[in-house]
């Protein structure tokens, strides 16, 4: 900054310096101010113009650098993201897997394998909670208790194969003899329960289901004959009783039915086929 004035000054001095000694006029040394004025002041001019120049190239370089960075950044959040999308992929399927297969287990935990019923753990779980809404709502519920006929016969005389298809017969006539809002179950062996949540009355249910029995046995498509003997309760009827309750009592009147029917076949004719009866 006072670079210019300081070198002026100096260069007046000598100059007057040479004048006071008489090595040359005052024409000349005014020449000689001038010329060196104008040089001083291009010297300065260049070392500045220098010095900007480098400055810029350090701010240009720095730029570039800075623009460099702020690619590599945004590279590297532009990774990153695509990083974390298939991530957030991939861990959305294997939430998804996980739920499929968490209700593929509880699926197979409340479902009997053979016939595709409900089994008696999830007979139990969602009887339980059908229960509990009517009673809430005054709705009426009908428990049928259902024992298959002469399944340990059928084992015993055509083998195990041939119970297995007598059971998963069953379970059809029973899937179509009731609503799909009806639950329908096997609760092992030859006992099968329904929890009917429609409005039909317990008679018509059983004459669906009578209907459909005799229509299969009348087609010869199985090498038995199916026969159910069963028993029925309706819940609301009988108050605060438990579901086990229920069940006991559905199934003391399908024992009643069970046995009536037994004493008739004796005192009529030891080959004749049962059909499916209510238990009153």
């Amino acid at each position: 900054m006072w670079t210019i004035p300081l070198l002026s000054v100096l260069l007046n001095w000598l100059i007057l310096q040479g004048e006071t000694a008489e090595f040359y006029d005052s024409r000349f040394g005014l020449a000689v101010a001038c010329v060196g004025g104008v040089a001083v002041a291009w010297v300065v001019i260049m070392v500045i113009a220098q010095r900007l120049h480098f400055s810029d190239k350090q701010r240009q370089h720095a730029l570039d650098q800075l623009a460099a960075l702020n690619s590599s950044l945004e590279r590297q959040v532009t990774e990153r993201t695509h990083d974390l999308t298939l991530a957030n992929e991939r861990l959305a399927v294997e939430v998804t897997e996980r739920k499929q297969a968490e209700e593929k287990v509880y699926q197979l935990s409340i479902t009997d394998e053979l016939s595709g019923l409900l089994n008696r753990r999830g007979f139990d779980l969602l009887a339980e909670q059908a229960l509990k809404t009517a009673r809430r709502a005054k709705s009426e519920l009908t428990l049928i208790y259902a024992d298959l006929d002469g399944l340990k016969r059928v084992n015993d005389e055509l083998g195990h194969q041939a119970g297995d298809t007598m059971i998963i017969e069953t379970a059809q006539l029973l899937r179509k003899s009731f609503r799909e809002s009806d639950l329908v179950a096997r609760l092992g062996g030859d006992e099968f329960a329904v929890l009917a949540v429609s409005t039909d009355s317990p008679e018509s249910m059983l004459a669906r289901l009578e209907k459909s029995v005799v229509q299969v046995n009348k087609s010869g498509s199985l090498p038995f004959r199916l026969s159910f003997s069963s028993g029925h309760v309706q819940c609301l009827q009988h108050g605060e009783k438990s579901l086990p309750e229920l069940l006991a009592d559905a199934d003391a009147r399908m024992y009643v039915q069970k046995q009536e029917r037994r004493r008739a076949a004796t005192a009529t004719a030891p080959a004749a086929d049962l059909s499916l009866r209510q238990a009153n």
